[in-house]
């Protein structure tokens, strides 16, 4: 599909995910119809993937928002940073066991950003929870519990949207992480995710982060150089990213 295509859509029936073969799990705040919702509180943020595996908040006080013209001038989830986080369907992304993966993020950078997580899980022992987020305004990390691959990035504006694309070669053991479609860091780990738990989004341990989200794609493979640049290009016109 190409890029232009995306904007041929309406909001509640917005086109699928540029590249869909090993697609396991995709959440799309432009797709209105994906969350359930009383006012702007979100109890559940449904999977696009076709696996199911919904988002969910069912306590109250810990629901995010969904607030119009957010995320590059689109709809985005809303974390207040103090205890609101949705843990991702299947809580122990099990997919992700021993794979390789490519995982694409499109968020706000969120004020204050030292270890704001837009996504963590609950392991504390190396290899067995997957976190990802800002270190701080000028870190980003993609690391597999404490085997980790941290990026210098640029020091941008508060809310600016920003576009993560990471990979991880189980073979090779390689991880890339790009920003903004630039390589911004790569380097071999020291193997594969073994197990995680709890993983969720805007939670890493017992931390929560005031982040504003706008989509999240996971593939249990890395896609090929042509496939990047196609979800590259059709996010950053989607989603206003610079």
């Amino acid at each position: 599909m190409l890029p232009h295509v995306l904007f041929n859509f309406r909001t509640n029936n917005r086109a699928a995910f540029p590249v869909t073969t090993g697609l396991q799990m995709h959440y799309d705040a432009d797709a209105g119809n994906t969350f359930t919702r009383v006012g702007a509180a979100i109890s559940q943020w449904r999977d696009r993937s076709g696996f199911s595996r919904h988002a969910a908040q069912a306590t109250s006080n810990q629901q995010p928002s969904y607030l119009l013209n957010t995320v590059g001038g689109k709809a985005g989830v809303v974390h207040d940073g103090s205890n609101d986080f949705m843990l991702m369907g299947d809580g122990t992304l099990s997919f992700l066991n021993t794979s390789s993966m490519t995982i694409v993020i499109v968020c706000n950078r969120p004020d204050t950003p030292i270890q704001k997580w837009i996504v963590g899980g609950q392991g504390g022992i190396t290899r067995t929870n997957l976190q990802i987020g800002y270190n701080s305004a000028t870190s980003f990390k993609f690391g597999f519990g404490a085997d980790d691959l941290n990026a210098i990035i640029p020091n941008v504006s508060t809310n600016t949207t920003e576009m993560f694309l990471m990979t991880y070669d189980s073979l090779s053991q390689e991880k890339v992480l790009r920003r903004n479609k630039l390589e911004e860091a790569s380097g071999a780990g020291t193997g594969s995710i073994s197990s995680m738990t709890g993983q969720s989004i805007a939670r890493y341990l017992s931390s929560f982060s005031n982040i504003s989200v706008g989509e999240i794609a996971i593939f249990n493979r890395v896609l090929s150089p042509a496939e990047i640049t196609l979800v590259e290009t059709s996010l950053a016109i989607k989603w206003q990213v610079v």
